[in-house]
């Protein structure tokens, strides 16, 4: 009975996050106490996937990441308007805790089920996602309501310390994780110096802030094997200065 709630756990998160959700967008005066309730229910859950079932230090390296995205996305709800940006956001918020907590029900409970580092690049392709939109949500609310540029500041730094630090390689010692928390801070104060600086639109800071923290983490990609072609190193770096240079030359400037 037990392993049997455990299996229909992420599914129930699930179908919570898309419920309390369209409670939100019905009722936004009672933000954020659904989102609270919701995020609640996820940690609850996550640590019941990985009671006496991992060390701490492991289960913080694979869950902590999901939560801080579910965290940010629980933050954008601020600034959501339209009726896609809602179910987008809805979406993500219920698909992310869902698939986290199966790949995590997966790794502990059904090892020959679980795909080969399914959890590290599941936590990987969160990065540039939370970038996103913690960059556009910080802008909105720094135009709106004149946020001092300190906050701004340090939302940056201690996001991309913990993105960086929860994501480093599995094999990796303390020394290299230590150096990946410090660019990590250094690619959070870069991205938080242009959204204070740069006058461009909420989407295109949430761009920017995007390739900012996908760019180096793709570079590591070429530290480990099986290594990349060099044609697929020339072709992706090709790829990222048109998409930076086009970003820059295409929006427009406020």
């Amino acid at each position: 009975m037990k392993l049997f709630f455990l299996r229909i756990l992420p599914w129930i998160v699930g179908a919570l996050g898309l419920f309390l959700s369209a409670w939100q967008w019905v009722h936004p005066l009672s933000y954020p106490w659904p989102l609270i309730i919701f995020s609640l229910s996820y940690l609850v859950s996550a640590v019941a996937l990985v009671w006496k079932q991992l060390s701490w230090k492991d289960a913080s390296d694979k869950l902590v990441p999901p939560f801080l995205a579910l965290t940010i996305l629980c933050f954008a709800f601020l600034l959501v308007q339209n009726v896609y940006e809602k179910w987008i956001v809805t979406f993500l918020l219920a698909g992310i805790s869902f698939f986290a907590l199966e790949l995590t029900f997966l790794f502990t409970r059904a090892p020959s089920r679980y795909p080969v580092n399914g959890l590290s690049r599941f936590n990987i392709a969160l990065i540039p996602l939370m970038a996103f939109f913690l960059a556009a949500t910080l802008n909105g609310l720094e135009v709106f309501l004149r946020l001092p540029w300190w906050i701004f500041g340090c939302a940056f730094l201690v996001f991309g310390a913990s993105a960086f630090f929860f994501t480093a390689h599995p094999t990796a010692k303390f020394k290299h994780r230590s150096q990946w928390t410090f660019l990590g801070v250094l690619v959070g104060l870069q991205t938080a110096i242009l959204g204070l600086v740069l006058p461009v639109s909420m989407l295109v800071h949430g761009a920017l802030a995007a390739f900012f923290f996908l760019f180096p983490l793709r570079i590591r990609r070429y530290a480990y094997p099986p290594v990349p072609s060099w044609r697929t190193a020339w072709s992706e770096g090709l790829l990222a200065v048109i998409f930076f240079i086009g970003i820059l030359i295409t929006t427009r400037w406020v």
